[in-house]
């Protein structure tokens, strides 16, 4: 069996662990640090893997993390300026590692997880994160990144039973 084959999934696992935890956080700054992380190590999947468009999306989702992190520690949102930057940024990355239809997915999924991760509202990070999960999951088994594909996968069980979780019974009591 090929090594780098085994350290592209053994990466996966990783980025699964950190997947999993990272929806499952009540506060959105540990979500974002834990996203932040998660991406770091689905970029080098995307480097071994030599898919473009992941790559540069996981650099933009770290950057626009970080960012989002620094205001959330200020306890302030993001300017509209702020998410209209990334979404651009977003867009034109569709453009510039455009390799086929399917880098479609990480694009806009990551421009719905922007979205979402803009808002102080966990309910809505949490929405735009299942939809972005299912269009990585997608997009990781295309490539091959059979354990991101797994990652990703759970990662959305993880999100519906979180949203069961926090944002249903939150609307029971109200």
């Amino acid at each position: 069996m090929d090594w780098m084959f085994i350290i592209v999934q053994a990466l996966g696992i990783i980025s699964l662990i950190l997947g999993v935890i990272m929806v499952q956080q009540k506060k959105k700054e540990n979500l974002l640090i834990l996203m932040a992380l998660m991406f770091v190590v689905l970029g080098i999947q995307y480097i071994l893997t030599n898919k473009i468009t992941g790559l540069v999306i996981a650099i933009i989702i770290i950057v626009r993390n970080m960012i989002y992190l620094y205001y959330a520690k200020k306890d302030l949102k993001p300017s509209l300026t702020v998410l209209l930057i990334f979404q651009v940024i977003l867009f034109a990355s569709i453009f510039l590692t455009w390799q086929n239809a399917f880098s479609l997915l990480p694009a806009t999924g990551t421009m719905a997880i922007t979205w979402g991760t803009w808002q102080n509202n966990m309910k809505r990070n949490r929405g735009s994160i299942l939809y972005g999960k299912i269009c990585f999951a997608i997009y990781a088994l295309i490539a091959g990144m059979y354990t991101a594909t797994l990652g990703h996968s759970l990662e959305v069980i993880s999100v519906l039973i979180a949203m069961w979780k926090y944002d249903r019974k939150k609307a029971v009591e109200s």
